[in-house]
Formats: structure tokens, sequence, C-alpha cells
């Protein structure tokens, strides 16, 4: 059938065998990104035809979307954050097109209908039922379990999250609690209480063996913070590939070698459905008498009641916990009193530039998304992070 030049292609009116044949000619206009149409006989019609965005993968290896922007109108992204006037400035001249709304989070509904971007932490149902332009959700913290199983997880709304922004203060955070540890700083603190004189001397860091579950941005720093201090790193990662800062890295079923050769033991894996207390009681029994359980994932990944067991036993030497299953920390929980546990409330990411950051990556993703560009940091919703 020829093909005559034109700005349309045309679709079967109605059938079954007109929709097998609409999706053929979109594919084939797609893939030969063809200028013309198809001919047009009798009971067809027309209609506007646009090639789907192509798939790509992002930067961080997670497969991604090109999305190209919405009408050549206004593009209004919504902010719930606590930002100030020069963030709002800094988003606004992405585009002319864009145009900003910063609101408190009880202040958001009525601008719901209007948002194609949204900028926030946590997103209600309601919210996207209400958002009806709504394209893409960038949400500010690297971890997406809060959102799971929610009106935006299983929507086609594209979501990216702020991975990578808090690796160097967390593993700051880390190697602090590796370094109190291997020099019994945490003893001195509760003889400075008791107005005791006692010289409980440290070992030296240096020459340890530290296991790094979790070998993401996170763990990556702590990985060569710890090898800088003259450690030797055993890194796990889902997908076992070389780490310039691990002496070796090893798959999820390498875990138990990593629990028994390791004197500090760091877990930074992000929480899945996988790792749900991943490290409980039989995993704890791997771990060396003398080791140092480290956790700045999520609290979910531990079973603390078989930590707290370990710890009361003897069968592990201390623990350094930001994250835990239930937050706040209740005041019941007994690990506020062990005294070979150093607890923080959930602040090991956190420093005084954290929107600034995350108003880094969003511009950069922002400019792409108006470019239709593949963006960085896309949530993989099936591997859950």
């Amino acid at each position: 059938m020829p093909r005559t030049p034109s700005a349309r292609c045309t679709w079967p009116s109605s059938g079954r065998a007109a929709g097998r044949r609409q999706g053929r000619y979109w594919r084939r206009w797609a893939e030969a990104s063809w200028s013309g149409a198809c001919g047009r006989p009798q009971g067809w019609r027309q209609c506007p035809v646009r090639p789907r965005p192509p798939r790509s993968p992002s930067p961080e290896g997670f497969p991604g979307e090109a999305p190209s922007p919405g009408p050549r109108g206004r593009c209004v992204v919504l902010c719930t954050l606590r930002v100030e006037p020069r963030h709002v400035e800094r988003i606004q001249s992405a585009h002319p097109r864009v145009e900003v709304r910063a609101v408190r989070r009880e202040e958001v509904e009525p601008h719901l209908p209007d948002a194609e971007v949204l900028l926030t932490w946590a997103v209600p149902d309601s919210w996207v039922r209400q958002a009806e332009r709504l394209r893409w959700v960038h949400v500010s913290s690297a971890g997406v379990d809060h959102l799971w199983g929610g009106a935006l997880w299983t929507s086609a709304v594209l979501l990216t999250n702020s991975r990578g922004i808090h690796a160097g203060p967390m593993a700051e955070h880390v190697v602090g609690w590796l370094l109190m540890f291997a020099r019994n700083l945490h003893n001195h603190l509760h003889h400075q209480r008791e107005r005791r004189w006692e010289k409980d001397v440290g070992g030296v860091f240096a020459g340890s063996t530290v296991g790094v579950v979790g070998l993401g941005a996170v763990g990556e720093e702590v990985a060569r913070l710890s090898k800088a201090l003259g450690a030797r790193v055993v890194g796990l990662r889902r997908r076992v590939r070389p780490s310039p800062y691990a002496d070796r890295v090893v798959g999820p079923e390498g875990l138990q070698e990593l629990l028994e050769e390791s004197d500090y033991v760091v877990l930074t894996v992000p929480l899945v459905p996988s790792t749900q207390r991943w490290i409980g009681a039989r995993e704890l029994s791997w771990v060396k008498p003398h080791a140092v359980l480290v956790n700045v994932a999520r609290g979910g990944v531990v079973d603390e009641e078989a930590l707290v067991a370990a710890l009361r036993e003897g069968r592990l030497r201390g623990a350094a916990l930001d994250t835990f299953e239930t937050e706040p920390l209740p005041p019941a929980s007994p690990l506020w009193d062990l005294p070979n546990v150093l607890v923080s409330p959930h602040v090991a990411g956190n420093f005084p530039g954290y929107v600034d950051a995350v108003v880094d990556v969003f511009c950069d993703n922002l400019r792409r998304y108006l470019a239709g560009e593949p963006l960085r940091n896309v949530v993989d919703r099936q591997a859950g992070y």
C-alpha cells in the first residue's frame, strides 16, 4: 500500500484486528521514524501519533524512561520540603515553563490537580488520586520502603530518589563508631559518668576486617574510609562486581562467609522484602564473639530481639545503631540501657546542607526531564529501591 507524506497516521475505527494493526503501525512508525503515514482504506479514521519515548538504562544501572515533558504550557513543580526562597528561585530558573509552588503538606491539596512534578518525601494515596496530571515524583530520601504498596508505587508515575547525597555523612558516622569501639572510647564515656579513672586500653583499627553488607554509595564510602585507615574490607552486593575499595566482593550467598571473618559488620543494604530481618539469630551466630555490628541501613534489616539476646549473652561485643524497627525507639527498649550499645536517632545521613543537596539532584533531573532525557536515580519498583 503506498504511503503518502503526512504528519498523521491512520487506525482502523474498531475491532480486535484494528487494535492489533494499530499496535503494529505504532511500532513501525516509531522504529522507522516515519514522517509520513500509511494509506487510508475505507473505514479508517485519522488520529495524531507520536512515537513512545525510548527506554534506556539510568546512569545508576536501573531501567529508566526518557520522559518527554507535558504540553508546551507551564510545568507546575509542587514542593512540600522546607525550602528557602533561594531554592525556589533555583528550581524556577531551570526553564521558563517551570512554575514552582512551595507549600506545607497540610496546604498541598488545592495545588494537586495542577501538579506535573512533585518534590516531597511521603506521598499519600489521596495525593495520587487528586494529581491527575502528575508524571514524576522525586523523594528527598534514598530509601523508598515508606512508599511500598501505595497508590504511587503501583502507578505509572516516574519515581526518583536522592540516592548518593548521604554517602559522606553516613560513612563518617560509621567510621566514628568503628574507632570508638576499636579504642574502647565507649567504655571511657561510662567511666567518665562514674568519675572512675580506669585505663581501659583499646586495640588498633588498622589490620582489622570490616564487612560491608551493601556496597552502594554509602557502602563504597565506608569501604574507602576504612581502607584508608588500614583495614581489610570485604563487601557484599546483589550483583557481584569489583570495588576499588574492597579486597573482596561476594554476593548474597556469601553472607555467612563475610560474617564469620569480619571484626566489624556494617549494614548499608536497602530494606526490601528479601532483606526484611535478614540479620537474625542464625546470622548472628556466625559472627565472631568480639565483633561489632553497625546498622545505618533500616531497622527492619535486623531482628532486634535476636540482637539483644546476642549482646546480653556475650555472643557479640557491641552494636552501634542509627535505625530501629520502631522509631522513635521506645523508652522501654533494652537497647537504651545495654552498656555495649551506641544509639543515635536516625541522623547518620543528616547534615546542614541536606536540602541544598536534594535540590542539586532534583534540578539536574528537572533539566533532563524538560529535555526528554533519561533521569538519574530512577527507582526500580521490581527491586524495591
